[in-house]
């Protein structure tokens, strides 16, 4: 585990064999699991360190990392015997909690880019959750291995519910799972939302994400004058479990549907009247909308001097190629200078986690209709907030929401 003081900009560290060789997950919540083997500390594992450099190395690329994202915490925990890395990245519990989704890297990805990953996802939850007005902190989880889903048994499901527990979080299943592995998560702990309904849960959160990433479309669109959706173009990137419900909205409004993704049986299931295009070129596709729904980090640079979009307006997460508060500003003022309007991700995506934070508090009685109202009551007014902060201060939408919640995430405006 590494610990950052945001306030001292002090790092410590402690490490241990924190459960006993031939532990059974699979009966995890059945029996007593972890051991009282010592804790190594900051001084023991500097050692280490000091006798490895290319683990110092190493080492040192995560805290710069840590530090540039101001991040609260990271743990790594590694299960020999099933070959599992779980990484969970701890950004800030100054609302409680944390809460964030569970996703899955392969063995293939680098481990340095997987934490990377996991870091500025837990970055944007943070800022999501505070948004959403949920008091929860944000991390996110990542599950580095290789073992596909047909060879995932209840010791490789225990192990993950175990891990989630013991940083006090709820969870809920991202790319790499699905509602099936939320299901199989829920036997051994009640931390997971976002599995079949046939478990007890509400189902899939991209329902209420989608409609939030809606009606935050339609108030940015009536913040540029563009009164109704109807006969709007609207180019939507990914059309998952979150895309979409999002296009059959769009369809529903009358918007002219431009839809692409890396499945052809995704977009085989859309509706007939979708366009359908090319994952590779629909980020250049001229339309009044860009709603990016698939993976994070796609503007980039060489991205953003090829958009043709009047509105950026999506469901993905952390669509700015960037690991920092900072990184967001400049990427977004580049957006900004192109005469195209971004709404920042982690505004316009909530209503994933108002979904979440609703199931995981009532359970059984969670209703539906009642999440997908406290998204519409809750996102578009975030969106019309903002855009007005930008507007009067003369400053991006990016910078005008991190003004908005920087004191609810950290304590301060820094």
């Amino acid at each position: 585990a590494i610990m950052q003081d945001r306030d001292n900009d002090e790092t410590s560290m402690r490490a241990a064999m924190e459960w006993l060789p031939g532990v059974e997950w699979a009966k995890y919540g059945d029996q007593d699991l972890i051991s009282t083997m010592e804790w190594y500390e900051t001084k023991a594992v500097v050692r280490v360190l000091e006798e490895n450099l290319t683990i110092r190395d190493h080492f040192d690329k995560i805290v710069a990392l840590m530090k540039h994202g101001r991040h609260q915490r990271l743990e790594l925990l590694l299960d020999w015997k099933q070959d599992i890395r779980f990484v969970a990245g701890i950004h800030s519990t100054k609302l409680g909690h944390p809460a964030g989704g569970i996703r899955r890297h392969p063995l293939d990805d680098s481990e340095l880019d997987v934490i990377a990953d996991i870091l500025n996802l837990g970055r944007g939850m943070s800022f999501k959750n505070a948004a959403a007005s949920i008091p929860n902190g944000g991390c996110k989880f990542g599950v580095h291995s290789s073992l596909p889903e047909e060879e995932r048994d209840d010791g490789f499901y225990g192990f993950l519910a175990f891990c989630i527990d013991r940083n006090l979080a709820f969870t809920g299943p991202d790319m790499g799972f699905s509602l099936e592995d939320a299901n199989r998560i829920r036997k051994f702990t009640k931390n997971i939302v976002g599995g079949t309904q046939k478990t007890g849960s509400g189902g899939a959160t991209g329902v209420t994400a989608a409609w939030g990433v809606f009606v935050a479309m339609k108030q940015a669109l009536a913040d540029a004058g563009i009164e109704k959706l109807d006969g709007a173009s609207v180019a939507v990137q990914g059309v998952g479990e979150l895309g979409r419900p999002l296009v059959e909205h769009l369809v529903e409004a009358g918007a002219r549907v431009l839809a692409a993704d890396t499945s052809d049986a995704a977009l085989e299931a859309l509706p007939d009247v979708v366009t359908r295009g090319s994952a590779g070129s629909i980020l250049r596709t001229q339309c009044d909308v860009l709603a990016p729904c698939a993976v994070g980090g796609i503007l980039d640079g060489q991205a953003i001097d090829e958009l043709r979009c009047k509105l950026i307006v999506g469901g993905a997460n952390n669509q700015l190629a960037s690991s920092s508060e900072m990184d967001e500003y400049l990427m977004a003022k580049r957006i900004a200078d192109r005469g195209i309007l971004f709404v920042p991700d982690w505004i316009v995506n909530a209503g994933g986690v108002i979904q979440g934070k609703m199931e995981h508090v009532k359970g059984p009685e969670f209703d539906l209709d009642e999440a997908l109202s406290a998204a519409e009551g809750t996102i578009p007014q975030n969106v019309k907030h903002v855009l007005a902060i930008a507007r009067r201060e003369g400053i991006t939408p990016t910078e005008a929401a991190y003004r908005k919640f920087n004191y609810t995430v950290y304590g301060s405006v820094d």
